[in-house]
């Protein structure tokens, strides 16, 4: 009985030119490569009998992660495994793979092997939906200006295999506004300013986010937003 971690296939070789009454042996790579959060992999089970034979049971095994960086995800014709969020790099036998009948006998069990190998962080990038904000009781948040008095930051960590993640939303991503006046408000990844927001008139209106992630990465960025004021046309 066993079980077999896969995320695709290659052909090794060139067949060449195959005429009709030869007789070939294809030959395949497994691939297993689990780099980052989200990845998937297939997950099969065969069992082997003593003439030689296999039984595809892919379709009729009972599969159980022991790792918590990895969760089954049932399929119709295979099943496969993620790879979750906050996992980091291991290998070893942590999907447990049983075959019954009527779900009651076991007549075979398994272990599958994972390999993953996650790629380190190497930057973040993080930018605002509008370059600049105000209040939402401002006269510049209305005709004929239109400053928006919110804006959006979305947060990429970039990753030393070329991949890339978002994180805008990720429970792990810290931000941290540095502004010379009070009234700045980040709610999720949003930023706005409240009205009793005191702005004054000599300043240079700019605020900035500082983004890390604390106990997870060490790469940081910030980034800057003007905020706009209505004063006199």
């Amino acid at each position: 009985f066993g079980v077999t971690i896969f995320t695709g296939v290659d052909w090794t070789g060139n067949i060449g030119e195959v005429s009709l009454s030869s007789r070939i042996t294809p030959e395949v790579e497994i691939l297993h490569e689990l780099t980052s959060e989200g990845d998937e992999a297939y997950v099969t089970a065969y069992a082997e009998f003593e003439d030689g034979t296999y039984l595809d049971l892919s379709q009729n095994v009972s599969l159980v992660s022991l790792d918590s960086s990895i969760s089954i995800v049932e399929g119709a014709a295979y099943s496969s495994l993620v790879v979750n969020s906050g996992a980091t790099a291991f290998c070893g036998e942590v999907i447990y793979a049983t075959w019954g009948v009527c779900d009651v006998d076991v007549l075979a069990a398994g272990y599958g092997v994972v390999m993953l190998e996650m790629s380190d962080a190497s930057s973040v990038s993080a930018y605002f939906s509008s370059s600049s904000i105000t209040l939402s009781s401002d006269a510049a948040a209305s005709a004929p200006f239109y400053i928006s008095t919110s804006a959006d930051l979305t947060v990429t960590v970039n990753y030393r295999d070329g991949s890339s993640q978002d994180f805008t939303s990720d429970s792990r991503t810290s931000f941290k506004i540095m502004a010379d006046f009070t009234g700045a408000n980040m709610s999720g990844n949003t930023l706005s300013l409240s009205d009793s927001t005191d702005l004054d008139d000599d300043a240079d209106w700019t605020l900035e986010v500082y983004v890390w992630f604390p106990g997870t990465y060490l790469v940081t960025t910030s980034v800057s937003i003007s905020v706009v004021k209505f004063e006199t046309l």
